[in-house]
């Protein structure tokens, strides 16, 4: 190679599919491109018509923006990393790589357009799937044929065409798509996700609002309408933003507020919300530049207060963060090489070591003091129980009644279904063994009918009906647990020592709702009364025998 001679770069297919297909995590925010890229031409709104019928599936994008030329596609929709929109602050775009989000999610693109103050218009066909090709990685770019012009239009406004439009037809949209499009919880999560990172404006009523001060609402508001764009996704409503606060359980313990506050030419706007309670769908702060989500999930690299960060959200905004440098290529995240963002950084930091630690102490605290509070109000409620419990000793279970067996009574299931007239008459069927059934469950079938001849069924536990099969042992001897039916009045337990039961009156109160520590405290108070000497001895092999069960 001669000294001096020229190099030039020499672009290859090779790298199309890496930066269509690696570049955007999710679903949403391969649509978040779309979006974007109607709303820097111009657009007021953008609809989107989803059709997931697999015998012709599609997706189209249509908006009013300024529109295209055939010069327009050829020369900037069409630009692999020559956006002009660069050096445009108020721009969302500055790479020129938007086109390609699409490319995974169908065979070919269909572009209809007409540019604003024009009489023409044109129809376009991308074949994207060929820009996937790996057999074509070697092509020069500069010689690869993507499309071609289908259609050009010389009279748009003769055949009444709108003034301005950009529609893009996806079509034979992928499976996995179709999937996302088909099932109900996947479609309501991309939807949750598109409300929250697209440049949308704030819904008129909106929980934060109760709980942020009036400045801070006006400074939000005003931020977010500088640029936003209306989203129709296959409704004739528009979304709302994705805001914390408008799900049930999504509370306000604490917030603090940031107030355009200044760092390194950047205004900090935004707030922090500690739900005092893990949030359920929310995973940190949603952080924005032109109101679009950068980050809508962590605290920017925030390290510390691990423990607290589930129950803490929030929202930021950076305005005047230098876009072009300080964001990744796929607007996921931010450039932490960026001078300007760890100056941000940094600063957000300090603001959430700030908000964390006086709360994180305080909720400590609270929990204490909490527990304390339920512990000292259980004593009087323990000692109403015992003086309770001593007056009825004169008045509950006569000597004749406690010397009369329960043996002779007859047997009660513990899983016998109680109408008393909630439900009509029922006929309790209990089905064992259900390995012929579609389900292959192993368990019980109860069975019953009403009155009113509506049937129903409920599927029990194998193991539910065996655990009151299983025996007892106290003191090395094993006793098999049976319930019977005897009248309220009568002595809630009974031991058979010779025949080794422990027989439990279910019409008891203290045996009928089956408390599992009532049940012991009955079970093992009968026991003592049976085989101690004297009242210390049975005092101390109760406590000795409760002390055990509860340690």
């Amino acid at each position: 190679m001669p000294v001096g001679e020229a190099l030039y770069l020499k672009p290859k297919m090779g790298i199309v599919p890496e930066v269509s297909t690696q570049t955007y995590e999710t679903l949403a925010k391969q649509f978040r491109e779309v979006v974007t890229n109607s709303l820097d031409a111009g657009a007021k709104w953008v609809r989107i018509s989803i059709n997931p019928v697999r015998d012709d599936p599609y997706i189209l994008f249509t908006d009013n923006g300024d529109g295209m030329s055939i010069e327009d596609l050829r020369e900037q929709y069409l630009a692999l990393g020559g956006s002009s929109r660069y050096y445009d602050e108020n721009k969302i775009g500055r790479i020129g790589i938007g086109f390609l989000a699409v490319a995974p999610l169908c065979e070919y693109v269909e572009i209809y357009s007409r540019k604003k103050g024009s009489n023409k218009a044109f129809v376009a066909r991308l074949e994207l799937s060929k820009l996937l090709d790996k057999h074509l990685r070697l092509e020069e770019i500069k010689d690869f044929q993507v499309g071609e012009i289908v259609e050009e239009i010389d009279n748009a406004e003769e055949m009444g065409l709108e003034s301005n439009y950009t529609k893009i037809y996806l079509k034979n949209v992928s499976t996995a798509v179709l999937n996302t499009f088909q099932d109900n919880e996947k479609f309501e999560k991309f939807e949750n996700e598109l409300r929250t990172i697209l440049p949308l404006g704030y819904p008129e009523k909106c929980k934060l609002f109760n709980h942020i001060s009036p400045e801070l609402k006006d400074l939000l508001v005003a931020e977010a309408s500088k640029t936003r764009i209306q989203v129709y996704l296959n409704s004739e409503k528009p979304l709302e933003k994705r805001v914390y606060g408008e799900e049930k359980g999504e509370n306000f313990a604490y917030v603090m507020e940031l107030k355009n506050e200044q760092c390194d030419g950047v205004k900090v706007l935004g707030y922090f919300v500690d739900n005092q309670a893990k949030i359920k769908d929310w995973n940190g702060l949603v952080t924005r530049v032109l109101n679009v989500a950068v980050e809508d999930y962590g605290f920017l690299g925030y390290e510390g207060h691990e423990s607290a960060k589930p129950r803490v959200t929030g929202e930021l905004f950076l305005v005047g963060i230098d876009k072009n440098k300080a964001i990744s290529i796929n607007r996921n995240k931010f450039n932490e090489g960026n001078e300007q963002f760890r100056v941000v950084q940094d600063f957000v930091h300090e603001k959430l070591r700030d908000f964390f630690q006086p709360h994180y102490t305080r909720s400590n605290i609270k929990s204490a003091v909490n527990k304390k509070v339920k512990q000292v109000k259980n004593i009087p409620l323990a000692i109403k129980r015992a003086e309770k419990g001593v007056f009825h000793l004169s008045k509950g279970i006569t000597d004749d009644q406690m010397k009369k067996p329960l043996d002779s009574r007859k047997t009660v299931n513990p899983l016998k279904i109680e109408s008393k007239g909630k439900y009509g008459r029922i006929a309790t069927t209990f089905v064992p063994d259900l390995e012929d059934r579609k389900s292959k469950s192993k368990g019980y079938e109860i069975k019953w009918t009403g009155k009113n001849g509506i049937d129903a069924e409920v599927l029990i536990d194998k193991h539910l009906l065996e655990s009151a099969k299983k025996t007892i042992n106290i003191a090395g001897q094993d006793f098999s647990v049976v319930f019977v039916e005897a009248s309220p009045s009568d002595k809630p337990c009974d031991i058979d020592f010779a025949g080794g039961k422990i027989i439990l009156n279910d019409s008891s109160p203290l045996v009928h709702d089956k408390d599992d520590k009532l049940l012991l405290f009955v079970i093992l108070t009968t026991y003592y009364h049976e085989i101690s000497k004297d009242k210390d001895d049975f005092y101390r092999n109760l406590i000795n025998s409760l002390l055990g069960a509860m340690t």
